[in-house]
């Protein structure tokens, strides 16, 4: 039998066999991105609900936590001003840690505001406080080492700005003995590292503006 013969014979068996391989392969690929598919709808039928529910509690949580709710169900008429805001901070508090497993089902953009906003509402209550609210703060959104100022009477004649971080807020407050009166700001923006808006940057070539100076990199 020739070479010729032998693949008469078996070309044609070989090509039947690739091809029942390609719709076997065809079938399987189908089924299994099927069963993908129903894996994720069924797993969305379950999660949607639960995301739902951690979205509504977090809305709640930032109503239940401005200060006329903080101060709804407290009777302050007997107490002065540094009790009224330690218990106001246990309360707020007490309502973070409550929702705390929320941030599972949320995203990390959502988190990040409730977080925020809680740092908000601390030094809101905190010039007093500022061991607590240090605390707070460093349970939350910010890290130790970010920049912070407190701004002692602020807009009068006397106003004194002291520069610190997040983690030495409440030394820097007790070494210049400022317990009231006083404007606590924290953020990236008082720092060193920032980039200049391109608006008005004189080295940013923009559609109605050619640039007019070197970049600060590029000098010499």
């Amino acid at each position: 039998m020739t070479m010729v013969e032998i693949l008469k014979y078996t070309l044609p068996a070989l090509l039947v066999i690739l091809t029942a391989w390609l719709l076997l392969w065809k079938l399987l690929q189908e089924d299994r991105e099927k069963r993908a598919f129903e894996l994720k709808r069924q797993s969305q039928k379950e999660i949607t609900p639960l995301r739902l529910r951690g979205y509504e509690r977090l809305a709640l949580l930032l109503e239940r936590t401005t200060p006329e709710a903080l101060l709804r169900d407290l009777d302050v008429q007997e107490l002065n001003a540094q009790q009224i805001s330690s218990l106001l901070m246990q309360k707020l508090r007490l309502e973070f840690d409550h929702n705390l497993s929320q941030q599972i089902y949320v995203s990390d953009q959502a988190w990040d505001a409730i977080l925020n906003a809680r740092a908000q509402m601390v030094l809101f209550l905190s010039t007093s406080l500022l061991e607590q609210a240090q605390e707070e703060l460093l349970k939350g959104a910010y890290e130790p080492d970010t920049p912070a100022a407190i701004v002692y009477k602020a807009t009068w004649p006397d106003e004194a700005v002291f520069h610190c971080t997040v983690g030495t807020l409440a030394q820097c407050a007790k070494e210049n003995n400022i317990t009231k009166t006083a404007l606590i700001t924290i953020g990236g923006f008082l720092g060193n590292a920032y980039d200049r808006s391109k608006l008005y940057d004189p080295s940013f070539t923009h559609m109605f503006r050619e640039a007019s100076a070197p970049a600060a990199g590029d000098e010499a």
